[in-house]
């Protein structure tokens, strides 16, 4: 008894020193743990959070470019009718079903460009559409009017925007001016006083629509030929109010633009005002550009999105804690106060709470996403709550059933997974895996698998932990670059230090083999068909670590051929700045080369048909200096055509080449408008060249079918309206009073009215009007029809009101090369125009001639069977 009484009684000082660290250190490691917990839970809400702010980067984005092609479809349809009015707009506004598709829409209408004194017609105009209330009111001492004509739906024009004339406000003639120098769409804030009545910001995008249609080519014919602007206008907050509808309660957003003018940045929606002292962390931003205009997204954590946050792990973690510290130190205080027998036991339980509570921190350190254990002796697998929702199982199913989750592996991933599991167990480091598991929908899920083994004894693993992450939106992104990578015509490389190919990508072509031949080997080993000095240079070149671009060099293929190739490269350097290679993109050029040679052998040909017909005409001294002089004339206005087209190009791209960097978008956009317009006017040229060769071999193929002259002839006049615009010329189309239909090639056919069109406006003055008309003909009957009989044809007659053709050169001005004496004007050409005309005319069995009209001017009949 006295023993008993001993053992039971109030511990000495060191059992009681003994409980105090063991609740020192319990609720130490309870306190830790619970932190480090609840940091993962914020990490894990930030991760939601990045997710549903990508959801609505994504929405948003994708809306904002939905308005501005609502703009430009109806912008498409008003071009393709020709005008605009309320029918139009309200049966746009009917089969686009915009309210449904386009959140935050509220009106859709038409910026017209009017003079002060065509006001009073515009309103009579309206209120004969159905705009009853109408009122036209232009700003006072205004030299023109930019009107809101067209407005709807019908309750947006309570308003009174209607009538408005914008050219009034000193913003809205800024805004009108840009977007009609752009000939774009153009986006901005700047909405009032198209606002009038309504509340909150809203944002509007404008689109130019110009007289004929198609937009002008420079900037100076833009605004000669400007007649308005179509405009849709939008409710930031009803926008941005649906692009943030299902995003997880307590994330705000936030719409901002004028960003590129840092001076008027503007807020169009806020729905978290105030302080905003935010981490890094917690807000997400994203800018895109649409309609010409920076415009930024934000998302952000409120303190509500904070309070929402699921505690019940670090909750869990404190209370398993401060359990585990009172029972340990009950133990201690047993183990302090009882026998040698109380102490085995003591030590016992102790041993197995340390097992358990390292087994429980060596599982916190791999719980990212969804956790698993699998018992080595058993097979038993085990999984997380979050496991089974990434499979899209309901929590406890898998348990339930019975299932093996190793099932769920795609079966040509089990294999590699077996090995890697194999490895770690015989090596010890932890592994990391990408594979494929089963989805309850039936589809594959890629996830990264993180495991280790635990709990050795005698040198073996008895437990494998781990979990599984969803990485299938990045696979998705590696598909997607994979695709666009090889559909590219551009190819990519890359090269070590050492200048040796080490990769290529996948693109269309068959080069598998000369690129299988050229890796481990530098550009110089294997280009062997380059110039010695060009192939220095670029040497030199790379071995400075300088960019370069449009580099060209050709390879021999296996079958012979030489390949021409175009490359562009940029050095790559690693964290510490060092240089570690180069990658870049590669073009195959050959087919452009071969054009390149192509045309230069046409030249060389030329010049040797020149020369042959100059010997032949030797013996006669008046035609031979005739000759001369058409040779003559015709290499002038070839070299003309060559040069100035080359130079124009090679000047504008030295140009854009040198401001690349610093100058602004609208001055580099001039410089490749003028690159394509000379290279437009070139490649015509070479086009005249290579149909007038075809039609010499007898190689050019025609697609003959029943087809509408007159058809034909309103497609040409529509092409060339902006050219007697520019040169104030009119083009009068007479009806025809017969049946228009023949057989040819249409897109032949065209080309003669086409060329025939530009030589009359070529030596038209300024104000006259060129006649185009169609009638009835008929064509001598051929050798096996009747004498009596005609075949019956249809005549196409252009005639200007120029000074005519002198009467000597009525037949000279259809042979090739031919300059008639008005070239000396300056309105000739190449003198292949009329050739071609004859030579597909002839190809139709028809006839052409020109004639001098009594009234003044030339005029060109045309005469094909039907």
């Amino acid at each position: 008894m006295p023993t008993r009484a001993t053992r039971l009684s109030f511990p000495n000082l060191s059992g009681r020193l003994a409980v105090a660290i063991v609740i020192v250190i319990g609720f130490g490691l309870t306190v830790w743990g619970g932190i480090w917990m609840s940091r993962v839970e914020d990490r894990e809400a930030l991760v939601a959070f990045d997710n549903a702010s990508d959801i609505f980067f994504s929405r948003a984005q994708t809306r904002l470019s939905a308005n501005s092609r609502l703009v430009q479809s109806l912008g498409s349809t008003r071009r393709q009718i020709g005008r605009m009015d309320a029918t139009l707009l309200r049966s746009f506004l009917d089969d686009m079903a915009v309210r449904l598709d386009h959140p935050g829409f509220l009106a859709l209408g038409y910026i017209e460009r009017l003079l002060p004194t065509e006001a009073p017609a515009l309103g009579a105009r309206m209120k004969q559409e159905g705009y009853g209330d109408y009122l036209a009111r232009p700003a006072p001492g205004a030299a023109e009017s930019w009107m809101v004509s067209y407005a709807e739906p019908p309750e947006w024009r309570a308003g009174g925007v209607p009538g408005l004339d914008l050219g009034g406000d000193p913003a809205w003639q800024t805004l009108l001016a840009a977007a009609r120098d752009s000939g774009a769409l153009l986006g901005t804030s700047h909405v009032r006083p198209l606002l009038a009545g309504q509340n909150g910001q809203g944002f509007v995008f404008l689109y130019p629509v110009y007289r004929g249609g198609a937009k002008p080519e420079t900037e100076f014919e833009r605004r000669h030929h400007i007649a308005g602007y179509i405009f849709a206008l939008f409710s930031a907050e009803d926008f941005m109010r649906h692009a943030t509808a299902n995003l997880p309660y307590g994330i705000a957003g936030r719409l901002l633009t004028n960003l590129s003018q840092r001076d008027n940045e503007t807020v169009l929606y806020d729905s978290l005002p105030g302080s905003r002292r935010l981490s890094a962390a917690e807000t997400r931003q994203e800018i895109v550009s649409v309609g010409g205009e920076l415009w930024m997204l934000e998302s952000a954590v409120t303190p509500a999105y904070r309070g929402a946050i699921d505690r019940d792990r670090s909750r869990f973690t404190v209370a398993l804690g401060a359990a585990l510290t009172l029972l340990v130190a009950l133990v201690v205080w047993v183990f302090a106060t009882r026998s040698a027998w109380a102490e085995e036991k003591a030590t016992h339980t102790r041993s197995k709470l340390e097992e358990s509570e390292e087994r429980y921190l060596r599982a916190l350190e791999t719980t990212t996403d969804g956790l698993w254990e699998r018992d080595l002796a058993t097979g038993e697998t085990t999984v997380s709550p979050r496991f089974e929702e990434l499979l899209g199982h309901p929590v406890g199913s898998i348990a339930a059933s019975g299932m093996d989750p190793n099932d769920l592996i795609h079966p040509a991933d089990r294999l590699p997974l077996r090995k890697l599991v194999v490895e770690h167990l015989r090596r010890g480091e932890p592994y990391v895996a990408e594979l494929r598991m089963r989805h309850t929908d039936g589809h594959f899920v890629w996830v990264r698998v993180r495991g280790r083994g635990i709990g050795e004894e005698g040198g073996r693993a008895q437990r494998l932990v781990g979990a599984i992450t969803d990485i299938s939106d990045l696979h998705a992104a590696l598909d997607r670059f994979r695709d666009l990578s090889q559909m590219a015509s551009d190819w990519f490389w890359e090269q070590d230090e050492n200048y040796r190919f080490t990769h290529f990508s996948d693109s269309l072509g068959d080069m598998s083999d000369i690129r299988r031949a050229a890796l481990g080997k530098t550009r110089w080993d294997y280009a062997v068909g380059c110039e010695v000095g060009a192939m220095a240079a670029h040497r030199a070149t790379v071995e400075a670590h300088r960019p370069f671009r449009d580099f060209e060099y050709r390879v021999r293929a296996d079958d012979g051929r030489w390949l021409w190739y175009s490359v562009n490269g940029k050095p790559r350097f690693d964290l510490k700045g060092r240089f570690i290679g180069y990658r870049g993109t590669a073009r195959d050029i050959t087919e452009r080369k071969r054009l390149e040679a192509e045309l230069r052998r046409h030249r060389d040909d030329l010049e040797e048909l020149v020369r042959s017909q100059t010997a032949d005409l030797v013996a006669a001294k008046e035609a031979a200096e005739q000759a001369s002089l058409a040779k003559s004339e015709f290499l002038a206005n070839m070299s003309h055509e060559l040069r100035t087209p080359m130079h124009a190009i090679l000047s504008f791209a030295r140009l854009g080449h040198a401001k690349a960097v610093g100058a602004p978008p609208e001055k580099l956009r001039e410089y490749f408008d003028r690159i394509q317009g000379s290279g437009s006017r070139l490649l015509e040229f070479v086009n005249n060249l290579l149909d007038s060769s075809k039609f010499e071999s007898g190689k050019m193929a025609m697609e003959v079918r029943r087809v509408d002259a007159r058809h034909v002839l309103r497609e040409v006049a529509l092409e060339v309206e902006s050219l007697f615009e520019a040169r104030g010329l009119q083009l009068r189309l007479l009806r025809p009073e017969c049946d228009t239909w023949l057989r040819a090639d249409p897109v032949r056919l065209a080309q003669v009215i086409r060329n025939l069109l530009s030589n009359a406006l070529k030596f038209s003055p300024e104000g006259k009007t060129i006649t185009v008309e169609l009638a009835e003909a008929e064509l001598p009957a051929d050798a096996q029809a009747s004498a009596d009989v005609g075949v019956a044809a249809l005549r196409i007659t252009v005639a200007d009101e120029g000074e005519g053709i002198p009467e000597a050169e009525l037949e000279a001005v259809f042979d090739k090369f031919f300059q008639s004496s008005s070239t000396r004007t300056g309105a000739g050409g190449t003198g292949l125009g009329l050739a071609i005309c004859r030579d597909i005319v002839l190809a139709h069995r028809g006839t052409i001639r020109a004639r001098n009209r009594i009234e003044g001017g030339a005029a060109f009949d045309v005469i094909l069977p039907r």
